[in-house]
């Protein structure tokens, strides 16, 4: 999987139901990093430029302006963060045509398609009529008032073409394959998202399942085409396998049955028999493929009232057994280089287990990375101070990726086991994870 930029905390909460939160762990070719420091003497234009940029992609205005918005209730929300996320995508684009030659334009390009920077297009006036509806509508259903809102098509549209432009130009320029890939896969991203906002509104009745299941996998089949086209057409390079793979893990949150079916159809059609079965991108898309197939299965017949049964051998040589820490409190987590709140959780976690070893708890880290993220994840656990067994999950040496032999579909995402080495809680983190540790541990009150 590819890295994320990294964005300092906003001051307006994003609502419950948004699915902005999931999305910020979709936006690719950004490097994870910490908040810039550097008192450098801005001197051109283009460096003027950038600033303004990188500040509209972390400032979300003054917390009167926040609390003003709340005050006008969900719309005013909304308006709030769409005129955010307009200027963003605005800066994004005009220092894309204004600095062809600068080295930052590639990064211009990857932060116009970042999700934090993708509009609402809330339309400037809406009918009194409507804005009372909206206005009536509970928080509980929220996925009405997302049906209901209306949106500026010229805008849209504008928008629309405004990347496809920005695209087109990398795509029909004589650049890097590399370069070319990463830009065709912006665009991919892109409809994903979009149809995913069409898609999270939508209300589903168990009882129609196999309506909605038939539904599904037709109304995604146009991603999963461009993702074949996608894996074809750059086929030598690995990390086509990377690009399917962002795509169906995010897409399993929302509509499991499509994300299973496509899985199955690429394990299916990157065989032997593929015309390019021998280029190193098929090859490791029917890898991971075959892993994901596997997992699916797997999943059917797992029971999690059962102690888990997990065994590995560490990034460095530690040999891990969960059978052999019976008698233990046992945290697992599974992170990504590209998760900057499993990053941000690990000095926390890294204070109770020093606190807590000597009792009896345990940590182990299952790194949702391949063999090239090793150094920037010795980096981070030195500077976090995470000093506990890792197991690389997508690396040479692991046979199977256990974030897909569990279905963790999410980042963070941490389990807690108790001394049977039974599952008691699922996102053991913040806040919440010292009480259980005591908990589980049988520690007496403080």
């Amino acid at each position: 999987m590819n890295t994320i930029k990294k964005f300092k905390g906003t001051t307006l909460p994003r609502l419950k139901n948004s699915i902005l939160p999931l999305l910020v762990f979709f936006t690719i070719n950004m490097q994870a990093q910490e908040p810039n420091t550097n008192t450098t003497v801005i001197e051109t234009q283009a460096d003027i430029d950038w600033k303004a940029l990188e500040d509209a992609m972390t400032y979300l205005g003054s917390a009167e302006e926040a609390q003003r918005a709340r005050e006008g209730g969900v719309l005013e929300i909304r308006r709030y963060e769409d005129g955010f996320l307009r200027k963003r995508a605005r800066l994004a684009a005009a220092f894309w045509n204004n600095y062809p030659q600068d080295e930052r334009r590639d990064r211009a390009l990857g932060l116009f398609f970042n999700a934090y920077a993708e509009p609402y297009f809330v339309p400037k006036t809406i009918p009194d009529s409507l804005v009372q509806l909206l206005a009536s509508i509970p928080p509980k259903d929220f996925k009405r008032f997302l049906r209901l809102l209306p949106v500026d098509t010229v805008a849209w549209e504008q928008w629309r073409k405004t990347g496809d432009a920005m695209a087109e130009s990398v795509l029909a320029s004589n650049t890097s394959l590399k370069r070319k890939e990463g830009a065709e896969f912006q665009l991919i991203s892109r409809e994903f998202r979009q149809a995913l906002r069409l898609y999270s509104p939508l209300e589903k009745e168990k009882l129609e399942a196999d309506y909605w299941n038939r539904f599904d996998q037709q109304y995604w089949q146009h991603i999963r085409l461009r993702l074949e086209h996608h894996a074809n057409k750059y086929a030598s390079m690995e990390i086509v396998s990377d690009r399917v793979q962002n795509i169906l893990t995010l897409l399993k949150n929302f509509s499991p049955v499509a994300a299973d079916a496509y899985w199955k159809y690429f394990f299916e059609i990157t065989s032997s028999d593929h015309p390019q079965a021998d280029q190193k991108g098929i090859k490791v898309l029917h890898k991971v493929a075959a892993e994901n197939v596997e997992a699916i299965e797997t999943l059917k017949g797992v029971d999690y009232t059962k102690p888990l049964e997990m065994a590995f051998t560490a990034m460095d040589g530690t040999k891990v057994d969960l059978a052999k820490m019976r008698g233990k409190v046992v945290l697992i987590d599974f992170w990504a280089t590209y998760c900057a709140p499993c990053i941000k959780e690990m000095p926390h976690v890294r204070s109770l287990y020093d606190k807590y070893r000597n009792q009896g708890f345990e940590v182990i880290g299952i790194a949702a990375d391949n063999d090239a993220a090793k150094d920037r994840i010795e980096g981070i656990l030195k500077k976090t101070g995470a000093n506990w067994p890792q197991r690389l999950d997508q690396g040479s040496d692991a046979s199977v990726s256990l974030h897909a032999l569990y279905g963790i579909t999410s980042l963070p995402t941490v389990w807690l086991l108790n001394k049977e080495g039974i599952i008691v809680d699922r996102d053991a983190r913040g806040e919440r994870l010292e009480p259980l540790i005591r908990k589980y541990l049988e520690l007496e009150e403080k």
